[in-house]
């Protein structure tokens, strides 16, 4: 058994960064390209598929990334999580909707949660990240407006059936 953590700040990136090299490329870059634009293939879940397909009956598989709590963005924190290139509140997912799309891949759902010192993780990353370092009325701001409302940290742990 073995377990593969990954962590994403970009949800249209998807797992394809962390499967570089251990995995059957080709298909892999095929499934990750394609858009919800009716052209195939949700490339985040058929990057999940691919690596329910690489690994071993009963393997475990961890993801971990950037993920929202449940419920509405508070209303103060709206426009600093909507703006920019990379808008949070178009790919930050909340725990519960990535383990559904686990299970649509055809993972078992081990464990899904936020993890526990989220807040600390965001305040690390705001302390070195290069882009939060150049701009810190970007993601630094909207960390401090945050406060651990919304924003947080998830993790999902997924099996692969015997």
């Amino acid at each position: 058994m073995w377990i593969l953590g990954i962590g994403t700040s970009r949800r249209n990136q998807t797992i394809e960064r962390g499967l570089s090299g251990w995995t059957n490329r080709g298909r892999l870059e095929k499934d990750a390209r394609v858009g919800k634009d009716g052209q195939g293939e949700d490339p985040y879940l058929a990057s999940l598929e691919e690596v329910l397909r690489v690994l071993r009956p009963g393997g475990l598989f961890g993801l971990a990334e950037p993920m929202h709590r449940k419920g509405p963005c508070p209303k103060d924190l709206e426009p600093l999580v909507s703006e920019g290139p990379l808008p949070f509140q178009k790919f930050l997912a909340n725990p519960e909707h990535t383990a559904e799309q686990f299970e649509k891949a055809g993972f078992e759902v081990v464990e899904f949660d936020h993890a526990p010192d989220a807040r600390a993780w965001w305040e690390e990353f705001a302390r070195y990240d290069p882009e939060c370092r150049r701009n810190p009325a970007g993601n630094p701001r909207m960390l401090a407006v945050d406060d651990g409302r919304w924003v947080s940290f998830g993790y999902v742990i997924g099996r692969r059936p015997s």
